[in-house]
């Protein structure tokens, strides 16, 4: 008896049906996981070798605290390497300064992948962070002028104030933690300043409420008092929202990658809605007055005529935005919506709290650790007469720093 493919697809149609569909699901598996990574520029890279078809390398990345797999893996591998990311997703990892100033300068051609953008947007919108080509130079075209060197200036005072507060709150907070350094003080005598000794007191807890505070009121005249009350609504919801970059679960990353399992609804999910329609309503409520300012200024500017695109100077960031972005002389197609503008405040905070946080809890050890330098900027600091410096009379050594 003869045997032929041909006639297994003629007389069990269903059957090579499923077959062929089999192969092509084989075919697909070998070529996603085994044959495109060879094509890949980044196949002779280092790098870790393929661990799990569904989490790739990412397992532990998902799991650990942010940045202390991609260390481990460094370790091993050195500044630069590829790893694969959830199903199988080929990842490059670089450390070396000459890849970012390459990257930073060519931004442009290298747009955050897909699913990147997705997770960015469904937490602060449409902004800078999540958007890219046209969309973004649109974007940094209105924006841009708040950030101006006259902009920053006339928001030092802010940065002042909070910085003072927060002096005195850690001082006071170091000074409920001391404690005698042995029993030998006499009965009612106070330990003295040399006899004390700090149980520590957790910088980068109190500098970032600190710059919640600053990113609040230079950003969006918004003041969160994070340094003296515990917590807001907003305060909270913005954290619940920020939480939701790190931590996630296996569903998560895969419904971000997915869009069509976003239909299993998680408690997760429902938290993070909660917390961004917080963020919204405030958030128009701010710019409804925010632009309902600058109506009320153009009556006033060029017999009625309104502001142009010289006339931004605002007290906030989120002022100076509005301004520029409401300027008559403005394309009507160059103009960023309403929820654009409200995407830059979610973003401000995104890209401001925890980055300058960290970056000045690090500064503050680096110091702990070089005496000699605490000697030398406490010298420069004594010299200066006030206690209100401008931004001019900054030291310059504490400029350096």
């Amino acid at each position: 008896m003869s045997f032929s493919v041909l006639q297994i697809v003629i007389d069990h149609p269903g059957r090579s049906a499923g077959l062929a569909l089999g192969l092509i699901g084989l075919a697909v598996f070998v070529d996603w996981f085994h044959l495109a990574p060879r094509r890949s520029p980044l196949y002779n890279l280092p790098g870790p070798r393929l661990e799990s078809y569904l989490y790739g390398n990412a397992k532990d990345i998902i799991k650990l605290e942010v940045g202390v797999a991609h260390s481990h893996l460094e370790a091993v591998y050195g500044p630069t390497f590829v790893y694969r990311g959830m199903l199988g997703q080929p990842r490059l990892y670089s450390a070396d300064p000459k890849v970012f100033n390459h990257l930073m300068s060519q931004a442009y051609d290298y747009p955050k992948p897909w699913h990147i953008r997705k997770v960015l947007g469904s937490i602060v919108g449409d902004g800078l962070l999540s958007s890219e080509g046209e969309t973004h130079r649109r974007q940094r075209r209105i924006i841009l002028p708040a950030f101006s060197a006259q902009a920053i200036r006339e928001l030092f005072p802010i940065f002042l104030d909070k910085a003072m507060e927060l002096t005195e709150k850690m001082t006071e907070e170091a000074a409920k933690k001391d404690g005698p350094t042995d029993g030998s003080e006499a009965e009612g005598e106070k330990a003295g300043p040399s006899r004390l000794v700090s149980e520590g007191v957790d910088v980068m807890f109190w500098i970032g409420r600190a710059m919640l505070d600053v990113i609040g009121l230079a950003g969006f005249d918004y003041d969160f008092d994070s340094i003296e009350k515990e917590s807001n609504e907003l305060s909270i919801a913005y954290k619940t929202m920020f939480d939701g970059l790190s931590g996630q679960s296996t569903l998560g990353v895969l419904q971000d990658l997915f869009p069509v399992l976003n239909y299993i609804r998680t408690e997760r999910q429902a938290i993070r809605e909660r917390a961004m329609m917080t963020v919204n309503r405030y958030g128009r409520d701010i710019l409804a007055r925010k632009k309902k300012a600058v109506l009320d200024l153009s009556v006033g500017v060029d017999g009625g005529k309104g502001l142009g695109k010289a006339d931004v100077q605002g007290k906030d960031i989120l002022s100076s935005l509005v301004r520029a972005n409401m300027a008559t002389d403005l394309a009507e197609q160059n103009r960023l919506g309403d929820e654009e503008v409200l995407a830059q405040i979610s973003t401000l905070l995104l890209a401001g709290f925890e980055t300058s946080s960290t970056a000045l809890t690090w500064m503050l050890h680096s110091l702990s650790t070089r005496p000699e330098i605490q000697n030398k900027l406490r010298d420069e600091l004594l010299k200066v007469e006030t206690s209100e410096p401008s931004l001019y009379g900054l030291c310059v050594y504490l400029i350096v720093m």
